[in-house]
């Protein structure tokens, strides 16, 4: 190597210290001074690491003075290049000497990489592209927002976040009832919302009984962290800048109930806030004024939810209960939602009746009965285009009506009914479900028990009344205890989830469990952290040496999944039917494979013995699910109180059963009465849904996510065990590439690829194509200059030594803002070519990837030498390749284009033919297609294309 005293170099083992100048030379040594990084490395001139920077015809540079100029001629004056071009700011004519460049310049572009001789290992060259074509398929895949969520595929579900994830800020009511899965459609419509770019900031308003709940739901199954804001978090937030909005500081955020049925300068602080998406649960709870005549806080609740709703672009409401508390509380709701849409509630009841005949048509066509003439009229009415016409004729004429039903059953879906802003599945319309069966074990009451203390909920411990020198605990007299453990003993090869109201209750119970018989259980309650209840969770699912019972708080409803058990001990039980069907709801779900045994142990003459009956005999609430029972209790909760905690008088309380069984049987006929086919047909999804779910399942069933994470695994040195076929343990490796792994937690954590075991095994990460961890990589290796350069030798005795070949990566892209979701027809998009010294593309012939067992890494010292014999052959190549890519970019860019053009138009012409007969479809709506149409086509015609690496393959036959 030649040195003089100004010419820059950059340091091949220090690339990050910038562009350097020779500042002394001598016979052995050289001094290379780095400004950017401030400073100074002397080395050996025989074995200094360094590279020339030389700029070529057509580069853009900075000089110190801080103007860029695109080289038009490099002369050599002496041993210091002059590089002369034009200024872009000004066009003025400059030469500027090498000392005189910009020292703060990246060399991270795949050339200036090359040629200075930072290249990366053969493998990153291959991961980089496979990662951008990932990212690609990813971005335009239709069910892109759905893959990732650890959540069992159920079809309606699915349907449902799919239709409404994919909407431009939608604004919808999910009612579907108890047990059904409203929280999950929630969080996949989040989700996908997120992850598609649809959305970034997030509300959601709920009970602050159910936040923890939400908390868990939304960080286990979505990996989502979410923020509880409330005065506390508020004022905490404002001391650190009071000029900010509190709220702008977390993008996704909840708050209570409680706390927006208040007044103060934090409520009116959120309702002023900017909002992609609001989602409030248990929507029922959020009635007008006129239902709330001396309710302040009510009033405040319903004003505060009005006005964010006004305010935000997307709403989503969440109740099992729409309209069972008041059909004009259900209409303002609707109102909350799309204020012109419903303006009139009047107007309302009446299109309410219109859609009961379209419902009762709907019936007809399912059953394939044939029309009346009355019918046909309506239905051609309903449907009075040329081709539904001819469709309805030949429903009429043909014998076998089950093709043509279906085509008119989408066609009224589409365009009437209230499905488009409302979705509500029933049980009776969902299959799946398990049967339920119920056992009760009256036990005789100790008489260490305090007699006349029978408040529900209370803990055991303060039933028993020891003596003042006893030491008995209450667990060594309560029968509830010993009839458990021998329920364990005569099951010992049964899961047993174990169910009670307070924490305290369920830790002394374990510990009984195990004094008593040695019995392997586990608890599981709020007292403890999300990580020790998924380890808790993950012990009692294990086959093998695992907990036989798992003893929850109430919070063992929360939401959790454990439908490999099949037996549900009710230790206790609790103060209202929700929280009883939540608690059943654990085990009685769509995939259980048994009948669900309930088991309820209880004091003979005890409140516990009047709830079991009442619950049993007035709802049937042990064996089916009563989406009316809530609604009948409530009205009758006063007399419901006093009856059961007054143990003697049954037969008041066997009259108030006898009531409240009639009041309950004839809401459940005015609710199965009211029940709109039509809308339940559209929140089902029908073939479509279980299309989804099968696409998923291909998906879940493929072993190339495990394959390439398991390459990147080995390749950023993460040290990996494996703990079963689909399932790894995860830990930072001593001498990883980069300190922050993503999605790495600094204790390890194992990863699974089985939807099955993620769902069962809930201390175990759920790897998905959407985990934080995949995307995270397929960021790092797209974003980065990582692989965009690199050196091979292909060892290959039947070519000439010295045959070169260099492979290109170019990438189209565009600048289109996120919402505009381009990236559904036009992502950044890989271009692969692979050119032989004659700039022949062989890229069609040599399969991508089919020669890297073939190459081999070239030593430093070789890579250099044929870098700098091979560059002004490269560069000639290069040049042929921006040439050859020019097609393949106008193919690309057409294709999506008139791939945009056919779904935005499609869509757009549906949305306009429909809004004529369907109000609820807003001019907003329509609006928003054709900006996002025009404007999306403005983009891919501006699309640029860049290249994105380069690989210098060298053929070695010795």
């Amino acid at each position: 190597m030649s040195f003089s005293i100004g010419q820059r170099w950059v340091s091949q083992a220090e690339f990050d210290l910038g562009l350097g100048t020779v500042i002394k030379v001598d016979n052995r040594f050289v001094q290379v001074l780095f400004p950017g990084a401030e400073e100074t490395r002397q080395y050996a001139i025989e074995q200094a690491p360094l590279m020339r920077v030389e700029y070529s015809i057509g580069d853009t540079i900075t000089s110190m003075e801080g103007f860029e100029f695109t080289v038009s001629e490099v002369e050599t004056v002496g041993d210091i290049l002059i590089y002369h071009g034009q200024r872009e700011d000004n066009e003025e004519v400059v030469s500027v000497k090498e000392i005189m460049l910009d020292h703060h310049v990246r060399l991270n572009n795949p050339e200036a990489r090359l040629f200075t001789g930072a290249y990366d290992r053969k493998h990153w060259f291959s991961l980089r592209l496979e990662a951008h074509q990932k990212k690609a398929e990813l971005e335009t895949f239709s069910l892109h927002g759905l893959l990732g969520a650890r959540v069992s595929l159920i079809p309606h579900q699915l349907y449902i976040a799919d239709t409404v994830g994919k909407r431009f800020a939608p604004r919808v009511l999910l009612s579907d009832e108890v047990g059904l899965g409203k929280t999950i459609e929630a969080g996949l419509i989040i989700h996908q919302q997120l992850i598609s770019g649809r959305a970034s900031r997030v509300l959601v308003a709920l009970p602050e009984s159910l936040q923890h709940q939400w908390l868990v739901e939304m960080l286990r199954r979505f990996n989502l962290k979410f923020a509880i804001f409330d005065d506390q978090r508020c004022e905490a937030e404002s001391e650190s800048d009071p000029s900010k909005n509190v709220f702008e500081n977390e993008q996704l955020i909840f708050v209570s109930h409680e706390w927006l049925s208040h007044p103060g300068k934090w409520q009116s602080t959120l309702a002023n806030t900017d909002w992609d998406l609001v989602v409030v649960d248990e929507a029922h709870h959020i009635s007008p004024p006129e239902n709330n005549k001396n309710d302040d806080s009510a009033n405040t609740l319903y004003e505060h939810i009005q006005d964010i709703g006004k305010a935000t672009k997307g709403l989503i409401l969440l109740t099992a209960t729409p309209d069972q508390l008041g059909h004009y509380g259900h209409f303002t709701r609707l109102q909350l939602l799309d204020p012109n849409r419903f303006h009139d509630y009047a107007s309302y009841q009446k299109e309410e009746l219109e859609y009961k005949a379209v419902a009762d048509i709907a019936n007809k066509l399912l059953s394939l009965d044939e029309l009346d003439p009355s019918e046909v009229k309506a239905l051609s009415l309903l449907l009075d285009d040329e081709s539904s016409l001819a469709q309805i004729n030949e429903y009429q004429s043909s014998s076998d009506k089950s093709s043509t039903s279906q085509r008119l059953i989408a066609d009224l879906l589409d365009r009437h009914g209230t499905g488009r802003i409302m979705f509500r599945n029933s049980r009776q319309g969902i299959k799946g479900f398990p049967e339920r069966k119920v056992f009760e074990y009256p036990l005789a009451r100790p008489a260490e028990f305090a007699p006349g203390i029978e408040l529900l909920g209370m803990h055991p411990e303060l039933r028993h009344k020891p003596q003042s020198d006893s030491l008995v605990t209450w667990s060594q007299i309560d029968p509830r205890v010993k009839w458990l453990c021998e329920f364990l003993l005569e099951n010992k090869d049964e899961k047993v989830l174990v169910i009670c109201a307070h924490a305290n209750t369920a830790m002394q119970l374990d510990d009984a469990l195990f004094e008593r018989e040695g019995l392997r259980s586990t608890v599981f309650h709020e007292g403890m952290t999300i990580v020790e209840r998924d380890k808790a969770a993950a012990y009692f699912a294990d086959e093998e040496k695992s907990a036989q019972a798992l003893i929850c708080s109430e919070i063992g409803s929360e939401g959790r999944n454990f439908q490999f058990a099949h037996h549900l001990v009710l230790f206790d039980l609790p103060a209202n039917p929700d929280l009883l069907e939540q608690r059943i709801g654990r085990l009685d779900r769509i995939g259980q494979t048994q009948t669900v045994k309930i088991h309820v142990p209880y004091i003979e003459g005890s409140a516990a013995q009047n709830l079991f009956k009442f619950y049993h005999q007035a709802f049937n609430a042990f064996e089916q699910t009563s989406t009316t029972a809530r609604v009948v209790f409530e009205q009758n909760l006063n007399a419901i109180q006093q009856q059961v905690l007054n143990s003697q008088d049954i037969e008041s309380l066997n009259t108030l059963i006898e009531q409240c069984d009639i009041a309950n049987q004839a809401l459940k006929l005015e609710v199965e009465q009211g029940r709109d086919r039509l809308l339940e047909i559209n929140s089902s999804g029908g073939e479509q849904a279980k299309q989804i779910c099968e696409t998923i399942e291909e998906i879940d069933d493929s072993t190339e996510l495990m394959s390439f994470m398991t390459q990147i695994w080995d390749h950023f040195g993460v040290n990996t065990e494996e703990k079963s076929d689909y399932s790894f343990i995860l830990k930072a490796g001593e001498h990883m590439m980069t300190d922050h792994f993503p999605a790495l937690q600094n204790d390890g954590m194992t990863v699974c690829f089985e939807r099955d075991i993620a769902l069962s095994q809930e201390d175990q990460h759920f790897l998905s194509w959407e985990h934080p961890m995949t995307t995270g990589v397929l960021d790092m290796l797209t974003s980065s200059d990582l692989g965009n350069t690199s050196v091979c030798l292909l060892k290959n005795k039947k070519l000439p030594a010295g045959t070169y070949f260099v492979e290109i990566n170019f990438l189209i892209t565009t600048n289109a803002p996120r919402n505009l979701q381009l990236h559904r027809y036009l992502p950044n998009t890989p271009i692969r070519m692979m050119l032989d010294k004659n700039g022949n593309d062989l890229a069609p012939k040599v399969k991508q990837g089919s020669l890297d067992e073939s190459l081999k890494n070239v030593k430093k010292t070789m890579a250099t030498q044929l870098i700098g014999a091979l560059k002004p052959e490269v560069i000639k190549l290069l040049e042929i390749a921006n040439q050859k890519v020019q097609p393949f970019v106008d193919e690309i860019t057409s294709a999506a284009k008139q791939n945009l053009i056919d779904n935005r138009e499609q869509e757009l012409n549906r949305m306009k033919a429909l809004q004529a007969i369907n109000p609820s479809i807003r001019d907003e709506e329509i609006e928003f297609l054709q900006h996002q149409l025009d404007h999306c086509v403005a983009e891919i015609d501006a699309a640029q294309v860049q290249l994105d690496a380069i690989r210098l393959i060298v053929a070695d036959n010795s």
